[in-house]
């Protein structure tokens, strides 16, 4: 998944790797640790999310958005496939926050009729 929309975890566990798309089948197993990881606690409760790798599991790591996570023998490797890639020379914070801005007007002027618009009055002159 490019963009990280469907995530892949995962467990090593000696030589056996389990994983899958949400927490609970890999914490139903019976040899699950369910040490949980603190510094992904911290990190979530200040950013609002995980950072890389990190889960609230120490034994249950996140395949990044964009990679491959691969197994051998010899043990996994993540390899990323996949980036974004940006266009245009941009040289400024300023510069940036007017493109965006010019392509916002642009995307609701190709959606929205000509004649289209909205009273923004709240109703307290139309009361009788």
């Amino acid at each position: 998944d490019p963009r990280g929309f469907r995530p892949l975890f995962y467990w090593v566990d000696g030589r056996t790797i389990r994983f899958g798309t949400r927490y609970a089948p890999l914490t139903a197993h019976p040899a699950f640790p369910r040490s949980i990881h603190a510094p992904a606690v911290l990190e979530l409760l200040r950013f609002g999310y995980f950072l890389g790798e990190d889960t609230l599991f120490e034994a249950i790591k996140l395949t990044p958005a964009g990679s491959v996570l691969s197994c051998s023998e010899t043990g996994t490797a993540v390899r990323r496939y996949w980036d974004y890639t940006f266009s245009g020379d941009i040289t400024s914070m300023t510069e940036a926050a007017d493109g965006l801005a010019e392509r916002l007007r642009a995307a609701v002027a190709r959606r929205a009729p000509a004649s289209c618009c909205l009273h923004l009055t709240g109703g307290l002159d139309s009361r009788a």
